[in-house]
């Protein structure tokens, strides 16, 4: 009975073990008899102890108990014959307050390995990384993944089986199918994640520790813990890729005594090179649909035109975008016939990289207007939204409202008054005062009538649509039809 309760909770306690027992049978052993079984059966019982390790950690149990047959990576012929591809968190906290994942990719044969950091694991980041691997290292006959949606997806597919490299999707929790990525995961992290700035912990354990250490000095001392600066995104980057070079010149117990980089030059056989730069980079990139105007094709906020794309005006076709230049994608029909290529000249020399590092940084300004924004809420009078609202209702009508309605008109015309003159450059004292969101939205629209507006403001007039009803009913009041299907498509 104390076997099957142990291996039905390998979490209880001696305590409400004894307390079970006690109730269950008339005469029960002291808690200190049966804290002495317990010891005894672990000591004698091998087969108990292989089945509550099994229960307790089954990761233990496959680490300490189960078999390895024949040495991983022995039907592995030749350098750049197999890899194993995953992702992983990335021990740190960067500079903009994030844990970045980093996807890494090894060659089994030699162990050579690339690692990319990105925002998460996604089918974008998978191709910049298996971008690099190929115009490196060559096209390999196989690919072991991970299950996960940044490896398995249709993308991603289109691309090896138009290259002709198979595959292989290891089980889930199954570490054992792609033991070389785990295990350079496990030396990077340990060898490289601990002495940089933002260290966080390798797990649960760790990080509240740190947590702790840092909370105590502040109560003992008084005072904050000066922090090392963050690495930024990039700067990670550059550290990855200086860990890398010197692990590629480590000699290893498992190459016999050689470095990664002597193990591949010393392969008797190589996998064939990409000969066509620009045909890899179509393939990698990203594929959608857009229907032609007579603007051209409008693309992730580009507008992009070619002169062949005027007898296709109003038809739907399918779009590719250049891997790395951001001014340039690739026009086919439907059905998978070549167009043109189209270009943005306002994005001429950006690189898709430089577009997503752009956008990381607008989003990073975008959060902190957003949470002035919030705070501007949470301070303003209700009221004075709905005062707003049926004032600019009344003299946009131009109906006769009653005493209470005219009052709030008058209200609202002196408010006007102190908007002449506004200088645009910054957002005048009164909007941060007192504006509601629809006095906002309707400040962006001015500026947008009489200078334009930057990227970052209209995406600042994008998340008052997106976040705030009033402001969506009020465009529909006011500007129409028109306005309202702009807002909509925001949102």
């Amino acid at each position: 009975r104390i076997k099957a309760l142990l291996l039905e909770n390998p979490d209880l306690r001696v305590s409400h073990l004894h307390q079970i027992i006690s109730r269950e049978f008339e005469n029960p052993p002291s808690k200190a008899s049966l804290y002495r079984f317990i010891k005894q059966l672990f000591e004698e019982d091998e087969d108990f102890k292989k089945a509550y390790l099994f229960v307790k950690d089954p990761k233990a149990y496959r680490s300490k108990y189960e078999i390895a047959i024949g040495k991983a990576g022995a039907d592995v012929p030749y350098a750049g014959h197999t890899w194993e591809v995953d992702g992983t968190w990335a021990d740190v906290v960067t500079a903009d307050g994030k844990r970045c994942t980093i996807v890494g990719c090894i060659d089994v044969y030699s162990r050579r390995v690339k690692f990319y950091c990105c925002d998460a694991e996604s089918a974008e980041a998978t191709c910049v990384l298996l971008r690099w691997c190929l115009l490196n290292w060559g096209v390999p006959k196989r690919i072991k993944f991970d299950n996960g949606r940044g490896f398995k997806n249709t993308r991603i597919q289109a691309v090896l089986d138009a290259l002709g490299i198979e595959a292989v999707y290891v089980k889930p929790y199954t570490p054992q199918g792609k033991p070389f990525i785990e295990r350079v995961f496990r030396t990077m992290t340990e060898g490289l994640m601990e002495v940089l700035p933002g260290f966080v912990g390798h797990n649960v354990a760790q990080r509240q520790a740190i947590r702790e250490r840092f909370r105590w000095v502040k109560k003992l001392l008084g005072k904050e813990v000066v922090r090392v600066e963050e690495l930024t995104r990039e700067e990670l980057q550059k550290a990855l890729d200086k860990w890398v070079e010197v692990y590629e010149n480590r000699k290893h117990k498992g190459l016999g005594g050689k470095t990664p980089l002597e193990a591949w030059e010393s392969s008797k056989e190589k996998p064939p090179k990409i000969q066509n730069e620009q045909i890899l980079n179509v393939l990698l990139a990203e594929v959608d649909k857009r229907k032609v105007t007579k603007k051209g094709i409008e693309f992730n906020g580009g507008e992009y035109y070619a002169v062949e794309l005027e007898g296709l005006v109003g038809k739907w076709v399918s779009v590719r975008t250049d891997f790395e230049r951001a001014d340039v994608i690739y026009v086919f029909t439907l059905d998978g016939k070549f167009v043109c290529k189209a270009f943005d000249k306002a994005l001429a020399g950006l690189s898709r990289e430089e577009i997503r590092r752009i956008k990381r940084e607008r989003r990073k300004k975008l959060k902190k207007v957003i949470s002035a924004f919030e705070e501007i809420s949470k301070a303003m009078d209700s009221s004075y939204t709905l005062n707003t609202v049926l004032g600019k209702m009344e003299e946009e009508k131009g109906e006769e409202a009653g005493e209470e309605e005219k009052g709030k008109i008058i209200n609202l015309k002196e408010v006007a008054k102190e908007k002449e003159g506004e200088d645009f450059s910054k957002l005048p004292e009164w909007l941060l005062r007192e504006g509601s969101a629809i006095d906002f939205y309707e400040w962006f629209k001015k500026k947008e009538k009489a200078v334009g507006l930057t990227p970052e403001e209209k995406e600042h007039m994008e998340y008052l649509l997106r976040e705030y009803p009033e402001v969506r009913e009020w465009v529909e009041l006011k500007y129409g039809k028109e306005e309202r299907e702009e807002g909509a498509e925001a949102c």
